[in-house]
């Protein structure tokens, strides 16, 4: 407990902030485009994802139509590009906010890449003919490839344990990736 002066004890309380809203989330999200830096909210991370899913609804729809009318579509696409980086930066700071290092998340996706190059690698060394979707499922859930979705499973829990972390409150005070966002401290003499 600290003192001040006087040597009366001095004691600290956290106050919550106000939550951020809809749209102040998503301006943020975007003018921390490739900041990996700091802290965010569970609110700021949350609008953000729910904005992502507004978005990519419509896009996936109008992908639908345009895919039946050229051929082609694209606008998911897009989508998901412009969201890649603001997406991982803002879950890269969720898991600051919360004490832990944005490299859970980079961890459980280099298990994933490694699993999809390996499976596909296990894949293609077994040989199957493409077109027998029998012969394909042996050579994906043999004994032998059963060991290549190891990293993917590892990727998938992780994904899990990632998902409850993003569920946490804000640790309250400063923390060793910068002072929180949703908590001001305040002393009481």
């Amino acid at each position: 407990m600290e003192t001040n002066n006087g040597n009366q004890p001095v004691t600290q309380f956290a106050y919550a902030r106000p939550i951020l809203g809809f749209g102040e989330a998503i301006k943020i999200c975007f003018q921390k485009f490739f900041d990996f830096t700091g802290r965010a909210r569970r609110s700021e991370y949350w609008w953000f994802t729910l904005f992502q899913i507004l978005v990519s609804i419509p896009c996936a729809f109008m992908d639908g139509l345009l895919d039946v009318a050229v051929g082609f579509s694209f606008l998911n696409t897009v989508a998901s590009i412009v969201f890649f980086f603001p997406s991982l930066t803002v879950s890269f700071r969720r898991l600051h906010d919360i004490g832990r290092s944005g490299w859970w998340l980079g961890a459980a996706m280099i298990l994933f890449i490694i699993g999809i190059i390996a499976l596909a690698a296990s894949s293609v060394s077994f040989g199957p003919d493409w077109t027998d979707d029998e012969a394909l499922f042996r050579a994906l859930f043999s004994a032998k490839s059963l060991l290549v979705w190891l990293p993917i499973i590892a990727a998938i829990l992780l994904g899990i344990i990632i998902f409850v972390f993003s569920l946490l409150d804000s640790e309250k005070g400063e923390n060793k990736y910068g002072p929180s966002p949703k908590y001001e401290m305040k002393s009481v003499y």
